[in-house]
């Protein structure tokens, strides 16, 4: 069913590139941008099961049938789609107009049917950063659709964020003018923070599904998590490329790539967290204070996804997705939701001393 997958021939050029070491930080480290796969039930690996958002949208439709990968399954599911997507675009608000541009993308076809969805989606609530975003990802996968005015509405919207600064879907890695990335580069870096709107997206897009009446909130929200995962995650390598090697011998660069790591550590999901972290263990010398904070919360970072992935797994019914999507709706971070559900559960979110982190180098 639709979900964020990767491959090990993905992960080759990040390894040898020296970005990861280890296939927990090569899973957030990839710069690519992960497509929805036709049948990710026989490709995603475990790596990527890692990656909490990724996981709980992946585990939970495994749960609901894909492990058996049994065809009528499959076909069921898919008569299901069609005929929510329909009740979405007849329902007609943004809200359900973003949800059928998602369900747009199962099975994917290249963004095309979704994107004059998302684009009405958000043209009827123009004071939707998280809409704009979406949309701004989506006009970037079709060569007709010009997203440097949607990005130049979401500054206006959230001038703070930098993610408006940033090439939402690299259509071809070698046709990014490199000065262009080092003005986004040093844009990005004087941002406050960097956010993709990921639990207001599945949070709204959820809530329309189940509007609809064709699905149950655990099938509904499974539905959409790996959807807007590979929506809404842009593509990291315009900022990571400029932020190693040779190039960081510019003092200017070094500066920007310190304060970016600080932006993106300072983001509303795990992954450019993780992305942050990464970027200042190739900033800061292994003797800074600021190169152990990153390990220290790198390790922070690493447990909390593991104690949260054990409680979702364990809990997945429709009382715990109802509490999830209310949490969704009222934090601004994954993080801030993952750290309720560790309080909620009596876990602390802070690692013992003596755990051991799985995903160390």
């Amino acid at each position: 069913m639709g979900g964020s997958t990767t491959g090990a021939p993905v992960w080759a050029p990040l390894i040898n590139s020296g970005w990861a070491t280890n296939t927990c930080e090569v899973t957030v480290l990839l710069s690519l941008r992960k497509r929805p796969s036709r049948n990710h039930c026989a490709v995603a690996p475990r790596a990527v099961l890692q990656l909490w958002w990724l996981c709980l949208g992946l585990t939970t439709l495994l749960a609901l049938g894909c492990a058996a990968n049994d065809a009528k399954q499959q076909r069921d599911y898919a008569k299901k789609i069609t005929v929510t997507r329909a009740a979405l675009v007849s329902a007609g608000d943004p809200d359900s107009l973003a949800a059928a541009a998602l369900l747009a993308r199962w099975p994917d076809d290249g963004g095309i049917t979704g994107l004059p969805l998302i684009a009405r989606a958000a043209a009827e609530a123009p004071d939707r950063p998280d809409l704009t975003w979406l949309y701004a990802q989506f006009c970037a996968q079709n060569q007709s659709c010009d997203f440097e005015p949607v990005l130049m509405h979401l500054r206006s919207l959230d001038p703070k964020n930098g993610v408006a600064w940033i090439e939402p879907l690299s259509r071809s890695a070698t046709s990014v003018d490199p000065r262009q990335n080092r003005t986004r580069l040093a844009a990005v870096a004087s941002a406050e923070r960097f956010d993709v709107y990921l639990n207001s997206i599945v949070a709204h897009t959820t809530t329309a599904i189940i509007k609809t009446g064709t699905m149950d909130t655990p099938n509904a929200l499974a539905s959409v998590l790996g959807l807007a995962v590979a929506e809404a995650i842009p593509a990291y390598t315009q900022l990571t490329s400029l932020c190693k090697g040779d190039a960081l011998n510019d003092p200017h660069v070094l500066d920007d790539c310190r304060r970016l790591s600080a932006v993106l550590r300072r983001a509303d999901t795990y992954i450019s967290e993780m992305v942050g972290t990464a970027i200042a263990k190739k900033v800061w010398a292994e003797g800074d204070p600021e190169y152990q904070n990153a390990l220290s919360a790198l390790r922070t970072i690493h447990y909390r996804m593991d104690m949260e992935l054990k409680i979702d797994v364990n809990q997945w019914n429709e009382e715990f997705a109802s509490r999830y999507l209310q949490l969704l709706a009222s934090h601004r971070t994954e993080q801030e939701v993952g750290l309720a559900q560790l309080m909620g559960a009596g876990i602390s979110p802070d690692p013992p001393d003596d755990w051991k982190d799985p995903h160390a180098e």
